[in-house]
């Protein structure tokens, strides 16, 4: 989609906006705008600050700026997030390793058995120590990328919750005007 070039109504400042844009502020008078569409021309016009109006603006921003932290993440967080999945599979394999050589091993004091699993049970703790030992390396290795993780996670949560807090302002604020 080509930006739209408009200009602000108040100001005169040239402005470039999505397509898409409703509403927004001049970057040099910080007027409030709503962009009309009439045919195959656009202009601008200076709104008084309503609430609901500030509202969108606010909102409109809060998702653009999302979404421009949805870019700078966009390959290496998921990416991220399947390697903190794989590195639970060592832990897992290690600790059933573990628990079936502690098995074997009580198995093993029958005398009928224990010439049939004699190493086994020794093969099953080393194993499993070393897939536990596996898991522990990783996690250590990998310490900076669960924090980014982290810190993506932190900030979606707080997006996802302003969000809705806009939405509800916004929902309360035009059930608001109705009644006026």
């Amino acid at each position: 989609m080509m930006p739209l070039k408009l200009t602000c109504n108040q100001c005169g400042e040239s402005l470039e906006v999505p397509e898409e844009t409703r509403f927004l502020t001049c970057t040099a008078c910080s007027s409030q705008l709503e962009v009309h569409r009439s045919g195959s021309t656009a202009y601008t016009e200076v709104l008084e600050a309503a609430e609901p109006v500030k509202l969108e603006l606010e909102l409109e921003k809060l998702d653009r700026e999302w979404m421009e932290e949805i870019e700078k993440h966009h390959s290496s967080v998921p990416r991220l997030k399947l390697r903190q999945s794989i590195a639970a599979i060592p832990l897992v394999a290690g600790m059933v390793l573990a628990f079936v050589g502690v098995w074997l091993h009580s198995l093993g004091n029958d005398v009928r058995l224990e010439h049939m699993l004699h190493p086994w049970p020794w093969v099953c703790i080393g194993l499993g120590v070393f897939g536990v030992l596996g898991w522990a390396v990783f996690v250590l290795a990998t310490g900076s990328d669960r924090r980014n993780i982290g810190m993506y996670n932190l900030a979606e949560e707080s997006y996802c919750y302003r969000r809705h807090r806009l939405l509800q302002e916004l929902e309360a604020s035009s059930g608001r005007d109705e009644d006026q």
